[in-house]
């Protein structure tokens, strides 16, 4: 039997290539693979997180924190709680999945291309700020809250004090959905204080309702330019569709299909809450009127099942100026479609121009309720635009003190 002989010089040559292998620099940081998940544990505040790459989990959320810049996969925020989160420069082509919040302000963030819901609350939030996002070529909702819990008629169960300001959707889905359930004296996922401002919403061609919120006690909806949507959608659908009470001002929606908003009016409590609409500008929509008012069948019966825990609502719709609705001349384009409400309506200082009726035009309400409207005055239609406003684009009413200001 022959035995080979080992070439000692050969191998000691070769063994330190060997050795290295196994052996990292200290002065050299790992940096993991795209497809593996980045973990970050930001207990220090100002602590920068991420990778710019990859996914990434934050699993104490709270104190300031800066997002390295760059593109990721995914984002998950885990119970924050008092958290600034800093997303300048940071572009999501995944999902940004945030956790029960007490308190979480994200800005800075662009979510771009992505077929599924990009933003998913699960859980129970509280104090949410979404300000300075960017949404487009998004083939589903933006955001959607995702809680299901019921409001058992204190605070510790009601989801207060959200705000989505100074964002952009382009070609998106609804900005904004929170789906709620009326049923057996109960309500769920109850939104209280929600506000929608600033925003702007464009080329979004089958975006439907932009905001949804299905159980919302106070809202405000002020400041939103919406162009150019719905323009492959004949559903009958409001920009806003809102369930409970607030107010929607000072907002401007042209080249569309849809109401402004349809307020479905609930009082979440004994009193009879207030619906306010002024100050908005609604422009050249293919179907239906400015806004609507009513309270749907189903809602109608629950809270007369439920005298002194919910309510009706009362309406003012004042200083609104509205012009070339319904061009399809398939519906009713005047001011405000109103169907029964269970409260009262003053409505005063409306200026309108080109609209669509089937009827002679009169006060540009269309009625199909027995409301008490308690104040009907100083609201002029006129038969063309150039009567009603010096143009279309800044809309400036030509009557002193009326219409959108």
């Amino acid at each position: 039997m022959k035995t080979k002989l080992i070439d000692i010089e050969a191998l000691t040559n070769a063994l330190p290539a060997f050795v290295e292998q196994f052996v990292v620099n200290d002065s050299t940081p790992i940096t993991p693979k795209p497809s593996e998940p980045v973990i970050q544990d930001p207990v220090v505040i100002g602590k920068l997180v991420g990778n710019g790459y990859g996914s990434l989990s934050i699993l104490k959320g709270t104190g300031t924190i800066k997002i390295a810049p760059g593109t990721y996969n995914s984002i998950t925020i885990n119970n924050p709680k008092d958290c600034l989160v800093d997303a300048t420069g940071v572009k999501l082509i995944g999902e940004l999945s945030i956790g029960s919040a007490d308190g979480i302000s994200l800005s800075g963030l662009s979510v771009a291309d992505y077929s599924g819901i990009p933003v998913n609350f699960n859980g129970l939030c509280r104090k949410v700020e979404f300000r300075d996002i960017s949404f487009k070529n998004i083939g589903n909702y933006c955001m959607r809250n995702n809680y299901t819990g019921a409001w058992d008629f204190t605070d510790k169960t009601v989801l207060n004090d959200w705000s989505i300001t100074d964002c952009v959707f382009e070609n998106t889905g609804k900005a904004f959905i929170s789906r709620s359930v009326f049923k057996s004296g109960v309500v769920t996922n109850l939104l209280r204080n929600f506000v929608f401002s600033g925003n702007t919403i464009k080329n979004c061609p089958w975006i439907g309702s932009a905001v949804e919120v299905q159980a919302v006690d106070g809202y405000s909806l002020k400041d939103n330019v919406i162009d150019n949507v719905n323009t492959e959608n004949n559903e009958h659908n409001g920009i806003f569709l809102m369930t409970g009470h607030g107010e929607i001002s000072g907002n401007r929606l042209t080249n569309h299909q849809g109401n402004l908003i349809r307020a479905w009016g609930v009082s979440f409590g004994p009193s009879a809450k207030m619906i306010s609409i002024h100050n908005n500008t609604v422009y050249n929509s293919r179907k239906y009127g400015a806004f609507e008012w009513q309270v749907t069948p189903d809602l109608d019966a629950f809270i007369k099942a439920n005298k002194g825990k919910f309510n009706y609502t009362n309406a003012e719709v004042y200083k609104n100026t509205a012009g070339k609705l319904a061009t399809s001349k398939d519906w009713e384009g005047q001011m405000l479609d109103l169907y029964n409400t269970g409260g009262t309506l003053s409505y005063h200082g409306n200026v309108g121009f080109e609209m669509n009726t089937g009827k002679k035009m009169a006060d540009m309400i269309n009625n199909m309720s027995s409301v008490n409207i308690v104040a009907n005055n100083n609201n002029r239609y006129y038969a063309t635009q150039k009567q009603a406003v010096t143009d279309t684009v800044s809309f400036k009413s030509l009557v002193a003190g009326i219409g959108a200001q």
